[in-house]
Formats: structure tokens, sequence, C-alpha cells
């Protein structure tokens, strides 16, 4: 990667962290939620295999992070041996 590739993309990730932590301090009105959550209704009523693409795309990244968990402990149960037996 160059340079100003990086430097974009820690300027990105910057703002991003600013835009949440505005967020964080200035949450949507209900109003505003409920106006959200309607369009969203809206998309995924117009585009269902764009829907269904992104919910199967998230649902392996995340299933790959519950994996990763379960075998970090596993790992670490592994190292500390078998546990003694209960009385």
């Amino acid at each position: 990667m160059s340079s100003s590739v990086i430097e974009q993309d820690l300027r990105k990730a910057k703002n991003a962290e600013k835009m949440r932590s505005w967020r964080a301090k200035n949450p949507a009105s209900p109003e505003k939620k409920a106006k959200e959550a309607e369009r969203a209704k809206q998309w995924r009523d117009a585009n269902p295999e764009k829907y269904r693409e992104q919910q199967n795309a998230w649902y392996a990244k995340n299933r790959e992070r519950i994996l990763a968990k379960e075998r970090e402990r596993r790992r670490a149960r592994n190292q500390l041996g078998p546990l003694p037996p209960q009385v």
C-alpha cells in the first residue's frame, strides 16, 4: 500500500471514531429512529436479494468470530490441563 492510501484509511478511521463519539453524545430522537426504521424496511422489501446477501455475509463474519472465540477458549482450557474431579 502506498502511504497516501494508508493516510486515507487512517483519516477515515479517525473521522468514523469522531462520528461515533458525536452520535453517542447526541442520540437520535424517537421520531428520527422510527423514520430510519421505516426507510430500512422499505429498502428490505424492495431489495430482498441484496438484503439476503448482506445478512448471509454478516452471519458468516459473525460465525467466524464466534468460532475463533471457542477455539481460543479450548486452547486455554487445554493449556490448563484436565480439571480435577468434582466431588
